[in-house]
């Protein structure tokens, strides 16, 4: 099977993950992904919602059995993980682009967490000296274009919408793939729709675009600034601190285990110790395309 490289791990799939990067065949996976069937499980999964749609309605669950952890994206696929080993079932209709997509932007951040690995819900930028800004925030709160706009001010896109950090030394990001998933307002207010896209998933409009860059997944990228995106009228950053600091960090980190206050304490430590390594600013930006250069600038200016 061929292998891919997301998040500073080697992954062995016999699906193919065009937004990855290949590595050579002899190098020994971290992960394994194949096809597979979730349809002999025994008894009742307790299922617990991780995400629902704007409709309310839950589209992403998890739950365990047999010492599998289940995600479950009701509509599409059900993804088995036991020991870095993750079966895939997929629904009859859906598409290739689909799979991809909620392999690698959402089960494999998820799987990662499970480990106790920190992971948040960001994009992030890095120059030549592997120096690295995250942009934490909600859905639709631009982390991604920002991150887009960075990269036409000359910097590498790392990270779309998941962040691998370790907390080994001095914190330090794990990049995950060179790539953004952009509106199409977005991607031509930018300059990237030029027709080398590809779409990201039958259930969104959203477009993915490959951008080059010099990417090391080897080196450690050192994590200077974590900025938490949120809506406002102008653009303004001001410094987090202490518990504000920690509980914004919290918001916006993957969690696989909902139920478990052992690993929910263990997450806050370590989320602990990112704060308190790692300055954390609230960047407030206009919900306006117009302002996106205002926006860059700005952060760029402060660093």
């Amino acid at each position: 099977m061929p292998l891919f490289e997301a998040y500073g791990d080697i992954i062995e799939s016999d699906i193919i993950l065009a937004a990855l990067p290949q590595r050579p065949i002899s190098t020994v996976p971290d992960w394994t992904v194949h096809a597979a069937s979730t349809g002999g499980l025994a008894g009742d999964i307790h299922w617990r919602t991780l995400w629902r749609d704007a409709s309310g309605e839950s589209w992403a669950i998890a739950g365990v059995a047999r010492g599998r952890r289940i995600f479950r994206f009701t509509r599409y696929a059900d993804f088995a993980v036991e020991s870095r080993s993750i079966g895939v079932t997929r629904r009859a209709f859906t598409r290739d682009d689909t799979l991809e997509h909620l392999l690698i932007d959402q089960v494999l951040p998820l799987a990662m967490a499970a480990e106790g690995r920190i992971v948040l819900h960001a994009s992030a930028v890095a120059d030549a000296a592997r120096q690295t800004l995250a942009f934490c925030g909600a859905a639709g709160a631009g982390k991604s274009t920002l991150a887009a706009s960075l990269a036409r001010a000359g910097l590498t896109v790392i990270a779309d919408d998941a962040l691998v950090v370790d907390l080994d030394g001095e914190p330090a990001a794990r990049p995950a793939y060179c790539g953004v998933r952009l509106w199409a307002d977005s991607a031509g207010a930018l300059g990237f729709g030029t027709g080398g896209e590809r779409t990201v998933a039958e259930y969104t409009s959203k477009r993915r675009i490959r951008l080059d860059g010099p990417l090391a997944p080897s080196a450690r990228f050192h994590l200077r600034r974590i900025h938490v995106v949120e809506p406002g009228d102008a653009v303004s950053l001001d410094r987090l601190h202490g518990r504000d600091a920690l509980l914004a960090l919290v918001r916006h980190a993957y969690r696989a285990d909902l139920g478990s206050g052992d690993a929910l304490r263990l997450q806050l430590a370590a989320l602990r110790r990112l704060a308190a390594a790692i300055p954390v600013w609230r960047l407030r930006v206009p919900h306006d395309l117009a302002s996106i250069d205002e926006v860059a600038t700005a952060v760029l200016g402060a660093v």
